[in-house]
């Protein structure tokens, strides 16, 4: 997702976004911030909030899309995949304010 972000990054924002779109309590997601600190730099937490918007939006693209065939099988088989982007503000939540991405999914929430 970019040079000079640390893999940790991303896995962290990829887990984060889990948590928060399967309606994990909100204590779950504040414990990411501990292994935040394990990032060398302080500019790391942003990149988390960085990265974690990026997948965020990338995945409502990809809700609004849903026009795949593949996809389609899928949710003819199952009914839904049970989980939908949170919205940005659950990561503003976690992340401050100051993190970017304040554009929501049309037609898509936090579930839960």
């Amino acid at each position: 997702f970019g040079p000079g972000r640390p893999p940790l990054a991303a896995a962290l924002a990829a887990l984060l976004l889990a948590l928060l779109a399967l309606g994990a309590p909100k204590p779950f997601a504040e414990a990411l911030r501990q292994p935040l600190g394990l990032l060398e730099d302080g500019g790391s937490a942003g990149a988390v909030a960085e990265v974690a918007e990026a997948m965020r939006q990338r995945w409502c693209q990809e809700e609004l899309r849903k026009a795949g065939e593949v996809t389609n099988k899928w949710l003819r088989r199952a009914g839904s995949f049970g989980a939908s982007p949170p919205a940005a503000g659950e990561l503003r939540y976690l992340f401050g304010p100051d993190s970017g991405g304040a554009a929501a999914c049309a037609g898509a929430g936090a579930a839960g």
